[in-house]
Parts: structure tokens; C-alpha cells; sequence
């Protein structure tokens, strides 16, 4: 009886087992459409600052402006560290070459 219980038990879950192996990963579709899966509806802007930073004084930083041609991408490494002479946070930008691109 109990082999039967056992035997009944791995039939009713093995088609669950089954389906959920051979069932899409994600559960979002492959319309690139579908902005669930993308991030979003586009937005308009102006302007965007992204800054990374780690446990060390250097943080890079990433900007973009709008223009009449497309956008304008800027990045930078920004140090601040502590001077004593100055008692104060210094802040120094290192610029790379900007770049345009058009949208």
C-alpha cells in the first residue's frame, strides 16, 4: 500500500516537475514591445549625472546633456581627500575626452 501511495505521489508530481523545467525562465515575453522586460516607456531629459563610487577617494563620473544634434556624454574621475592646510573636503575632476552621440 505504501508503494502505491509512493508510486501515486511521483506520478501526480512529476508533470509539475516537468512543466516547470521546460516553462520559460524569466516569465516575461520576447516582444521587444513588451517594457516590462526592458526597463520602461523612454522619458524625456534634460540633463543625467551617474556617479560610482567605492571605498577609495576616486569616484567616476558619467554625464549626459541634450543638444539640438543628440546627446552630449561627458566622463570624469572625480578625488576628494582630506587637507589639513585647508581644513576641508578638496574636490579635483579629471576629465577624459567628451563624446557626442546621436540618439
Amino acid at each position: 500500500m505504501k508503494k502505491l501511495l509512493i508510486c501515486l505521489a511521483l506520478l501526480c508530481i512529476f508533470p509539475l516537475i516537468f512543466s516547470a523545467c521546460f516553462s520559460k525562465q524569466n516569465g516575461g515575453s520576447d516582444d521587444p514591445g513588451d517594457f516590462a522586460d526592458h526597463g520602461g516607456a523612454p522619458m524625456e531629459f534634460q540633463h543625467f549625472s551617474l556617479s560610482e563610487s567605492g571605498m577609495s577617494a576616486q569616484s567616476y563620473v558619467y554625464e549626459g546633456y541634450k543638444t539640438e544634434t543628440g546627446v552630449h556624454l561627458e566622463h570624469f574621475i572625480r578625488s576628494e581627500y582630506w587637507d589639513n592646510t585647508v581644513s576641508g573636503n578638496v574636490s579635483r575632476h579629471y576629465r577624459k575626452s567628451p563624446r557626442c552621440e546621436r540618439v
